[in-house]
């Protein structure tokens, strides 16, 4: 997982293996029966401004940006909801991306 650094962000194309291993990692809590990091905290160590501007398509930078906001707001663990706030914090995202969320809350609470 710590290969996910700006450089290699590139690599996250629209249908590739390390993109799905990316996704999924975020949503990986536990390490197992380990004393290592949880995948999802290996990921979020790494998730900085220039890793984001670095990923290859605003469609996937709006993906990792939905996932993080979500994980942000619905995490029953305190200490993981506060990590992705810390990381939310740091990035530096486009106005588009957080409209975007704000139409998808609209439209859910219309439905």
């Amino acid at each position: 997982l710590r290969c996910y650094s700006p450089p290699a962000a590139s690599l996250l194309g629209s249908e590739s293996d390390a993109k799905t291993v990316f996704l999924k990692g975020l949503q990986c809590k536990s390490a197992g029966e380990t004393d290592l990091p949880s995948p999802r905290a290996c990921l979020l160590q790494q998730m900085t401004k220039e890793f984001f501007k670095a990923l290859p398509s605003a469609e996937l930078q709006q993906q990792v940006f939905s996932k993080l906001l979500d994980f942000a707001v619905a995490d029953d663990d305190t200490d993981d909801a506060s990590s992705f706030k810390s990381v939310l914090l740091k990035l530096s995202f486009k106005t588009a991306h957080v409209v975007y969320e704000l139409r998808k809350v609209t439209k859910e609470k219309a439905a």
